[in-house]
């Protein structure tokens, strides 16, 4: 795994990607750069966010694609219930 897959070779050791691995099976980020954050909070090694995808194309994780579906269909009613509620209320105005 941390040999590289083309480009940069990986900072993270091998037990540090095996432990992000298995980070990721049970936690839920929605960005490379919030993954990135983590893994420099907990490893004290920094990526960007194109470097920490090039970095997630390395685990040996396993998607589960009806998983993903799933959460994609949840995260869209999220979105649409946050959207109606952070719509603008409209007033009637004061009169003067």
């Amino acid at each position: 795994m941390g040999d590289g897959v083309g480009g940069s070779p990986c900072l993270l050791t091998e037990e540090q990607l095996i432990a992000l691995d298995i980070h990721l099976q049970a936690n839920l980020y929605l960005s490379a750069k919030a993954i990135a954050h983590w893994v420099e909070e907990t490893f004290g090694v920094s990526y960007t966010e194109c470097g920490m995808t090039a970095v997630l194309h390395r685990l040996p994780g396993k998607a589960d694609r009806e998983a993903q579906e799933r959460f994609l269909e949840a995260y869209d009613e999220i979105e649409k219930t946050r959207a109606r509620f952070s719509s603008p209320v409209c007033t009637k105005p004061e009169s003067h």
